[in-house]
């Protein structure tokens, strides 16, 4: 509910709203020895997670992520994020609990909110990964607009093949009061005498009882 926009650049305006009602609730406390800890460890849970982000995506071969810096390594990025969690321990042990705590909380309730995993076609994950080769972007989940990765936006979409499909209804069962009728027809150059003749024996041949398909 706090991400919906407003205004022509879409402004959360609910989040902004939430945030300063939390700093306004610390900044009231009007300690700082009480809220430092508290505050640290949450932007070390911040750090943790954007050094685990960029580890993931260089693991996972992200066609979105192309680091610039020249002695980037995506070990020292894992070992970045475990350092943070390691020092918000070290600050205070108790702080260190309550911010994963809110961490993971806010990590299962955006799983739960969007799940998305296709665990009954793996055939189509399969197939779909002989396209990517681990190069290609794959986005598995249930239909949903603003999907994507920066400026890549999915272009092909993959669905399963009805295998029975030769038994439908529709295919094969007609109405027991219709009749195909077949009309030869002669294609010379007759005069009109003989088109009168032609729709006769068209008329002749649908009243007849011995109608072949």
């Amino acid at each position: 509910m706090f991400a919906k926009g407003y205004g022509k650049n879409n402004e959360p305006l609910r989040g902004y709203i939430l945030t300063f009602v939390i700093a306004l609730a610390f900044i009231l406390i009007a300690e700082l020895n009480v809220i430092a800890p508290i505050i640290s460890n949450f932007f070390l849970a911040s750090y943790a997670l954007i050094n685990f982000s960029v580890f993931h995506a260089s693991l996972a071969n992200s066609p979105g992520w192309r680091p610039s810096f020249k002695y980037y390594n995506m070990w020292v990025s894992l070992a970045g994020a475990a350092l943070c969690c390691g020092v918000m321990f070290v600050i205070n042990w108790w702080a260190a609990l309550l911010t994963n705590a809110i961490v993971l909380g806010l990590f299962i309730y955006v799983s739960y909110k969007k799940p998305g995993y296709p665990n009954s076609r793996p055939a189509l994950l399969d197939l779909v990964n002989s396209f990517t080769k681990n190069v290609g972007l794959m986005i598995c989940g249930h239909i949903r607009t603003a999907a994507g990765l920066g400026r890549l936006k999915p272009n092909t979409l993959v669905l399963g093949f009805k295998n029975d499909w030769r038994d439908g209804d529709m295919m094969n069962e007609k109405s027991s009061g219709m009749k195909d009728v077949i009309v030869s027809i002669d294609t010379s150059k007759d005069s009109d005498a003989d088109s009168s003749k032609l729709s006769s024996k068209a008329t002749s041949l649908q009243n007849s009882p011995a109608v072949h398909k």
